[in-house]
């Protein structure tokens, strides 16, 4: 058995939300998923083991050591199991869920009661393009290609008729990968490979535009889009 010891937080200006936890990996081998590179990439270049084999198969894999100041209201933060990689987050229906992304319609399927949801369609998306900053208490802090500071990201909306945006830097053009908006309210999932791989997001509730994407590898709050 493996144990690998994985700094995780999400926090808003006065929040501490940081959260160890232990991932376990009965007989698997690392490696074999997206990690966030070296160099303080991604904040710091934390990683949550590999892909299939080398991080979780469930969400009960996924051991918290103590207790975080949550800024997420209810249901509470915590780690759930998406792709194969631990992630701590906290989605509308409550965390330690077990899921996997639909390859082909990028469906968010988890197990049990935590159902499946899928990408929004028609014409409610949002805009076609926006500039959305990135909240000061962030755990990604640098663009994982060119380790650029962290500090804002440019959404332009796909041409299907999914609610999707190409997430990219709006000084360089680097791409950080897509964001889906999902079926169920205030809800999303994205691929972000140089943080780590599969993420999941919500909005923060705020009363502003403000949403709460959480990676394998490290977290960050925008404001201008949820």
């Amino acid at each position: 058995m493996r144990a690998l010891l994985l700094a995780a937080s999400v926090s808003l200006t006065s929040c501490n939300c940081f959260q160890p936890v232990i991932e376990l990996d009965d007989g698997g081998t690392a490696g074999g998923g997206a990690t966030a590179g070296g160099g303080g990439t991604a904040g710091g270049g934390a990683t949550a083991g590999g892909g299939a084999g080398g991080g979780c198969a469930s969400a009960a894999q996924c051991r918290s050591l103590g207790i975080s100041t949550s800024w997420c209201g209810n249901p509470p933060q915590g780690f759930s199991c998406v792709e194969g990689r631990c992630i701590f987050e906290c989605p509308l229906i409550g965390a330690g869920r077990t899921c996997t992304v639909n390859q082909g319609s990028y469906c968010l399927e988890c197990a049990g009661d935590a159902g499946t949801t899928c990408p929004q369609t028609g014409m409610s998306c949002g805009p076609l393009q926006m500039v959305a900053q990135i909240e000061q208490g962030s755990t990604c802090t640098e663009w994982p290609q060119s380790g650029s500071p962290f500090t804002e990201v440019r959404l332009m909306r796909g041409a299907s008729a999914q609610c999707s945006w190409l997430v990219s830097n709006p000084d360089g053009g680097e791409v950080l990968g897509t964001l889906w908006k999902l079926e169920r309210d205030g809800e999303y999932v994205a691929l972000f490979a140089g943080f780590g791989g599969w993420c999941t997001g919500r909005s923060a509730f705020t009363g502003a535009a403000r949403g709460i994407v959480t990676c394998p590898a490290c977290s960050f709050v925008t404001f201008g889009f949820e």
